[in-house]
């Protein structure tokens, strides 16, 4: 479902806090290969039976897009805590 532009907004968003926290960004520099985003994304591989089309609206409800994008995002963010 990654491919709609209201469900891109919300890891752009994760994306930003983890750049703002400075931990993936110091790692990063370290390195500077995708090791780094990609060991702070990992976690995400076991969300995607949650992200797929069938079923996307009961599982992430809400009344407009904005809604939405602040359920993924949290959702997004409680897996990288």
């Amino acid at each position: 479902m990654f491919v709609r532009d209201v469900n891109l907004k919300a890891p752009t968003g994760v994306f930003g806090e983890l750049l703002r926290e400075g931990k993936v960004l110091e790692i990063w520099r370290e390195d500077p290969s995708s090791r780094a985003f990609r060991d702070a994304l990992g976690p995400w591989a076991d969300l995607s039976k949650e992200f797929r089309a069938e079923g996307f609206q009961e599982r992430f409800p809400a009344k407009g897009h904005v809604e939405r994008v602040l359920l993924i995002h949290s959702r997004l963010m409680e897996v990288l805590r």
